[in-house]
């Protein structure tokens, strides 16, 4: 699916509300040899709002994966599958995906209420075509309810898996398993419950999402986007290291590099302000607001490539972010050693080196990898700059990693987590600054830090020395990078 097909999908949003998703009849099952029919709470009026408010008042929460009694695969009927199977994204070995209805099934509440496996019932043979009209509303709306309580009143699926039509692999995951994995991709399945795995569509997840924005439904007992904070980074600058940090703290509920928004950042490359904006608010505002507590705080951080996100996110008041960046010499040296970086051709900045350096012109065409890092680097900070200080703190790699209390408690400032001098410094000295952010099994702190930049550096000396001639140059062309001339030997 290209970005416009998204796009398109996204903006009919409120268009496909007004359809209604009736289940086959033939899949239900039978009880005591007769069918049974979808128990639908009866309108309190003609508004959709007032059925969906009446809905939710009287149906009873969803079950939660914590509150799953032994074991949750055998709850969920999922095939028993070697380890490795389950940790696949290999098709080949890995177990099949199911509806995303089975799930929402088997994590019903008790009683007849959300029975995804009963048909619509059917309206009397005397009912007049407003009344027959009535009753496709009516289970419509059932239908929604139940589904966005699935969805949306916690964070027990994690999207895994996405592929260029849309298409969502998500898995089961417990709050453990969020604590320990170091990204929401496919990468977690081995720290979720793998063997159990469902396919749901995007365009899906957004018009439930939109379904409940346009009723005022909760997210997890939460309004969407409510004590919602942000990790924004231009690449390797330690934002996984202080994700761990913040995990320790009480209340915070931590999201590593969700899938569904670095898949949107990638897909959405050539889409509008506005169309962001759009996005911004259904699927992704509501699918990053699940808690598992009300109290909880959620703090996202995003990939590098979903810098352009930074926008919507803090076009609330309320929400605050933290912005990593590194020197431009320890860019380059750590940049060198990766092969994963992307120019942000995204990001709306304004200025003459960026007009030069357009996509697709001849200038940026003869740029070679280094230099075009460098126009990266700088356009990324540029991006970050405009923000105002009240909403987002500047962090330096080097700095934060020499000085995490300090770094650490106006981080906690700013974002309003409970903190204390005592607790951050139990966190600081804690072994999350003495192993890998990603392998917790390699020792890593800011002496072997300083060790592989002086390594690196060393043996892309002569790369570097031509990323940073170029960088003075263009600070001498473009008075507008002034800002960030005592970065670079950083």
């Amino acid at each position: 699916m290209n970005a416009a097909s998204i796009i398109t999908i996204i903006l009919l949003a409120h268009e496909a509300a007004n359809a209604v998703d009736v289940k086959d009849s033939e899949s239900c099952e039978s009880h005591n040899g007769t069918c049974a029919t979808a128990t639908l709470r009866p309108l309190h009026e003609d508004s959709p709002n007032s059925t969906a408010e009446a809905l939710l008042q009287h149906l009873e929460p969803f079950l939660t994966l914590e509150s799953i009694s032994g074991d949750i695969r055998k709850h969920l009927k999922c095939p028993l599958v070697t380890r490795d199977a389950a940790a696949s994204m290999d098709s080949s070995i890995a177990p099949k995906p199911d509806a995303i209805t089975k799930y929402c099934q088997l994590m019903r509440p008790p009683g007849p209420d959300c029975d995804f496996d009963a048909p619509a019932p059917a309206p009397s043979a005397d009912a007049t075509e407003q009344e027959k009209e009535a009753s496709v509303v009516q289970y419509y709306e059932w239908r929604s309810a139940c589904l966005h309580r699935c969805f949306f009143s916690t964070p027990g699926l994690n999207i895994v898996g996405l592929d260029s039509n849309g298409a969502a692999l998500v898995s089961p995951m417990l709050q453990t398993g969020y604590k320990s994995t170091p990204f929401l991709d496919g990468r977690s399945l081995e720290y979720g419950i793998g063997a159990c795995r469902y396919l749901v569509q995007v365009k899906q997840l957004q018009h439930l999402a939109s379904w409940g924005i346009d009723r005022n439904v909760s997210i997890a007992r939460s309004a969407a986007g409510r004590r919602l904070h942000f990790v924004f980074h231009i690449g390797h600058t330690g934002a996984t290291m202080l994700t761990r940090a913040l995990d320790k703290l009480e209340d915070v509920f931590v999201l590593r590099e969700p899938l569904l928004l670095s898949w949107l950042a990638k897909e959405l490359v050539n889409a509008t302000v506005k169309q962001i904006s759009t996005v911004w608010q259904s699927p992704v505002l509501p699918w990053l607001t699940r808690r598992y507590r009300p109290e909880q705080t959620v703090v996202v951080k995003a990939k590098s490539s979903a810098l352009r996100f930074m926008r919507p996110a803090l076009k609330s008041t309320s929400a605050t972010a933290v912005f990593m960046y590194s020197g431009l010499r320890t860019y380059l040296a750590m940049c060198l050693e990766h092969d994963d970086e992307n120019f942000p051709f995204d990001l709306d900045v304004k200025g003459a080196p960026f007009k030069e350096f357009a996509r697709g012109s001849a200038a940026y065409s003869s740029l070679n990898r280094v230099r075009r890092l460098v126009l990266a680097w700088f356009k990324r900070l540029c991006y970050a700059k405009r923000f105002p200080d009240s909403q987002v703190l500047h962090v330096r790699m080097d700095q934060y990693l020499k000085d995490p209390a300090s770094h650490l408690q106006k981080i906690t400032n700013l974002l309003g987590l409970p903190s204390s001098e005592d607790i951050i410094a139990a966190v600081a000295n804690s072994s999350i600054y003495a192993t890998d952010a990603i392998s917790s099994a390699d020792p890593y702190t800011a002496a072997t830090h300083a060790d592989a930049m002086k390594r690196s550096k060393k043996l892309h000396r002569e790369t570097i020395d031509e990323g940073l001639e170029f960088a003075k140059a263009m600070l001498k062309r473009h008075s507008n990078l002034q800002n960030f001339s005592s970065l670079i030997d950083k």
